[in-house]
């Protein structure tokens, strides 16, 4: 595949890694063991590591499909002759249902196992040379410790621990993985988190069968297969629904980016800072604590864009830009809060949400103030095919003696 290139907050940025630059090194600011990292299950790409060198694979795909896998495997068997490495170690996601854990098991190596989001903050630390931040990690899923799907994650992290401190608020996620495919079930699931389930009948939900609507809505009432999510790419599906633009995804993704385009239109050649201070942000922007971990207001969030649709007319634009500014505002409200309470200044943004232009240059923006230092991926891709780069730094330093990889 060719490779793909977008200049983010000033600077270039991988979307896609592949064609002309891989199997190139990222050169590391520390020794790792030779080792192999699988990396995830979609956008597949995976890292072969020694010394300071960490060798990314082109982008190999979605492991689910049966074409693709071999193709992986048979790649990884390639560069490893290539390269000469033969790997002591391999490192894969805990995920007991990802292919590329699967493959990692039946090699007969010691098997290290990196939480899905500790992995990404961890590759941008890795890219620059970092040994702690505070991260930012919004994607669409990874496995989470405590049996919940993660997706919208502050973190603590090195290469030896991370310490989830925040989080966006759970929403259920009616009938599993379906509702990634049908954004109109994360629509009902955010009506149902703000307490306003009725508001489905005045929102854009006409195209939904009122019957699927009212079995989604028992199942969530029952908590019958609704497991929770802190998931910001389920989030943005939500609203895309909500807002009549995307009921149903024909591909991964597809609901965020017509969101991120709406939003891109209504701000114009604007900053996002001008924006936000052209316009009361309201207090949907905010955060409270519960057992110790900091969690988004989604709630208010939901029921001011609710507000916005039925108050009169309000543009679907301006309030997809809305959306983008409560994320920023909210998680950069938490990690200044964070900030000053661990010493930690240097932040690290991660997961396949950060590839949405407009999040990471808002959150460019909002920390310039704070002096605090942000950091992107730049030399692998910010989605899953970067997550390789993060478990090998992660992986090698779990075995290298330093220290234990730990929750």
């Amino acid at each position: 595949d060719d490779s793909v290139v977008r200049v983010t907050a000033g600077k270039p940025a991988f979307l896609r890694r592949s064609r002309g630059y891989a199997p190139a090194p990222v050169r590391l600011g520390f020794e790792l063991p030779p080792l192999l990292a699988v990396g995830g299950e979609l956008k597949n790409s995976f890292c072969l590591a020694r010394g300071r060198d960490a060798f990314m694979s082109q982008h190999i795909g979605d492991m689910n499909n049966p074409a693709t896998f071999d193709f992986f495997t048979e790649t990884v068997e390639r560069l490893q002759v290539l390269l000469e490495i033969e790997p002591r170690l391999v490192v894969a996601d805990p995920h007991p249902d990802y292919l590329s854990g699967r493959f990692a098991e039946q090699l007969g190596l010691p098997l290290v196992r990196v939480q899905h989001h500790w992995a990404h903050a961890a590759s941008v630390m890795a890219e620059h040379g970092l040994d702690r931040a505070l991260a930012i990690v919004l994607d669409g899923s990874g496995f989470g410790p405590d049996g919940t799907v993660w997706g919208g994650e502050i973190l603590q992290c090195s290469f030896h621990a991370y310490k989830r401190l925040g989080r966006l608020a759970p929403l259920p996620l009616p009938g599993g993985d379906q509702a990634a495919r049908q954004p109109w079930r994360m629509a009902l699931a955010a009506l149902h988190l703000a307490g306003i389930d009725e508001a489905a009948a005045t929102v854009n939900l006409g195209a939904v069968a009122g019957d699927d609507q009212r079995l989604i809505r028992e199942m969530m009432a029952k908590n019958v297969n609704c497991p929770l999510t802190s998931s910001c790419g389920r989030l943005f599906d939500a609203v895309a629904s909500l807002l009549g633009i995307c009921h149903v995804n024909t591909f991964e993704g597809q609901a965020a980016m017509e969101l991120e385009t709406l939003a891109a239109a209504a701000l114009g050649g604007a900053s996002m800072m001008n924006c936000a201070a052209g316009r009361a942000m309201p207090a949907a922007a905010l955060y409270t604590e519960k057992n110790g971990i900091l969690e988004a207001s989604i709630d208010q969030c939901i029921r001011y864009i609710i507000e916005k649709m039925t108050s009169g007319p309000a543009a679907a634009g301006d309030i997809a830009l809305f959306f983008h500014l409560f994320l920023v505002f909210c998680c950069g409200n938490m990690i200044r809060y964070l900030s000053r309470r661990t010493g930690i200044d240097t932040i690290v943004l991660g997961g396949g949400c950060l590839q949405n232009r407009l999040l990471v240059e808002g959150f460019f923006e909002f920390f310039a103030k704070s002096h605090l230092k942000v950091h992107i991926n730049r030399q692998v891709p910010a989605n899953d095919g970067g997550i390789a780069l993060g478990q090998a730094a992660i992986g090698g330093t779990h075995v290298s003696g330093n220290s234990h990889a730990r929750h």
